[in-house]
C-alpha cells in the first residue's frame, strides 16, 4: 500500500464494511457509484497500488449512504463486549 494516502486504509476498511453489513455485491456497488467493477476492485485490494481521487471516494462513499464523504475516512472504534 502506499505511504502517499494512509487514509486509503481506513476507506478500504469502512467501505468494505458496508458492502459486507449490506450484503451488496462489489459489482453492484460499482454500478450504483458510476465506477467499473475493476476499479472498486482494485480500490479495496490491500496490495493495489492504485489511489483513487477524492471525487471517486465521494461516489462510493453516497453509494453506500455515508452522510457525508469525509465519514468514509474517519477510523471507527467499536466497543468490544465485555467476556465474563
Amino acid at each position: 500500500m502506499s505511504k502517499k494516502m494512509p487514509l486509503l486504509k481506513t476507506f478500504r476498511e469502512n467501505v468494505t464494511r458496508r458492502i459486507t453489513e449490506a450484503g451488496l455485491s462489489n459489482t453492484a456497488v460499482a454500478r450504483v457509484a458510476g465506477i467499473h467493477r475493476v476499479t472498486l476492485q482494485k480500490i479495496l485490494s490491500d496490495d493495489s497500488e492504485y489511489e483513487p481521487s477524492f471525487a471517486m471516494c465521494e461516489k462510493l462513499a453516497a453509494a453506500l449512504g455515508f452522510s457525508d464523504p469525509e465519514d468514509a475516512f474517519q477510523k471507527t472504534f467499536r466497543r468490544r463486549k465485555k467476556t465474563a
